[in-house]
Formats: C-alpha cells, sequence, structure tokens
C-alpha cells in the first residue's frame, strides 16, 4: 500500500512540475509577444513620422514654386 501511495506522490509531483513549466513557457511566449508588438509599434510611429516629415519638406518645395514668395 505504501509502495503505491508513493508511486501516486511522484507521478502527481512530476505532473505538477510539468504543469509549472508549461505556464512559464507561457508566461514568457506572452511577453516576448508583447515586447514584439511594443517594438513594432514604435517602428511604425517612426516611419509615420518620417513619412509625415519629408511629405512636408516635398509640400513646401512644391509650395515655394507654385507660389514664390513675395519680396
Amino acid at each position: 500500500m505504501r509502495l503505491v501511495l508513493a508511486v501516486l506522490l511522484m507521478v502527481a509531483a512530476t505532473a505538477l512540475a510539468e504543469d509549472n513549466a508549461v505556464e512559464r513557457s507561457l508566461q514568457k511566449t506572452g511577453k516576448a509577444i508583447e515586447h514584439g508588438a511594443k517594438s513594432a509599434g514604435r517602428a511604425l510611429d517612426r516611419t509615420g513620422n518620417n513619412v509625415a516629415k519629408g511629405a512636408e519638406k516635398v509640400h513646401d518645395k512644391i509650395d515655394d514654386k507654385v507660389r514664390p514668395k513675395k519680396k
């Protein structure tokens, strides 16, 4: 009887350790996904800002050619 109880305890402890390992893995994966999403968001913001700055420069150049400044 004690042997059966000891085996059951070992199996339960192993299963619990596996569950903890899976949970840790899922937490690490979730953090990595969040980090990647934040990085991608920052990259998109930078790209959008750079495009807007470039468009503003081009618009100013075109505006100067179409409507020259009065002296």
